[in-house]
């Protein structure tokens, strides 16, 4: 799919990396000095060629931390609601593709798409929605879909701390953003290509899930935790 034939009125992504250069190095300071930010595994971000970013979504402050720290600036994936407010709609406008939630938003999807044919970074909250609370909530399978389509390498990066984050309780709280390897669609599973939706959307959450602390894992805890015994039972078996 050709990224020029999308209609991008709304979408401005060099603008976003003109801020990247000239704006976010200072207000990445300000921000990990404010509110004690840790960034773990930055380097794990390819630094070029199309991404998809997976990530849990626990505040509005999500969208802000993973701007300013992700080593490129993405295209968000996200919610008509967000995009169509007046001023942090205008913002979001500059770096989002507007997703109508409860439907099948085929627009959505080329737009998306097109951002990671063009060779962007494209970030995905597969929750739907913020959990407002440590533990993940089920993802939903279109992230499977734009994965399988795309190609892209596959990203995983894991938010804590953010739940806590208020007006009145603001500085110092201590973040963190992990970023996971990549992985190719057949590295994270046998035969991706030839997976479901559903199936890689929950490949992708399990990898999520093992990121984060056990609190944090929430719907995919289980899966998790039976992985990882896994995993010990094939090293003892080798050793």
């Amino acid at each position: 799919m050709s990224g020029s034939s999308i209609n991008r009125t709304n979408w401005h992504p060099h603008a976003l990396y003109y801020a990247y250069r000239a704006i976010f190095p200072g207000v990445r300071l300000l921000t990990r000095l404010l509110l004690a930010v840790r960034l773990i595994g930055g380097e794990n971000l390819p630094r070029s060629g199309p991404v998809l970013v997976v990530a849990n979504h626990l505040n509005y402050f999500d969208i802000l931390l993973l701007l300013i720290f992700l080593p490129r600036p993405p295209i968000f994936l996200a919610k008509e609601e967000v995009t169509s407010t007046r001023f942090v709609g205008w913002v979001m406008r500059l770096s989002a593709v507007s997703l109508r939630r409860g439907q099948s938003d085929r627009r959505a999807i080329r737009r998306s798409l097109a951002v990671l044919d063009d060779g962007h970074v494209l970030l995905v909250f597969p929750e739907g929605t913020r959990s407002r609370r440590p533990g993940l909530l089920r993802g939903l399978p279109g992230v499977g879909l734009l994965a399988r389509r795309s190609g892209a390498m596959l990203v995983t990066a894991a938010i804590t701390g953010t739940e806590k984050l208020t007006l009145r309780s603001f500085f110092r709280l201590g973040l963190t953003l992990t970023i996971g390897s990549p992985v190719t669609l057949d590295e994270l599973l046998p035969n991706g290509s030839q997976a479901s939706a559903a199936e890689i959307t929950e490949a992708l959450m399990q990898r999520l899930a093992a990121l984060l602390p056990p609190e944090y894992r929430g719907h995919y805890a289980a899966a998790t935790r039976a992985g990882a015994d896994r995993g010990a039972a094939v090293r003892q078996v080798k050793d």
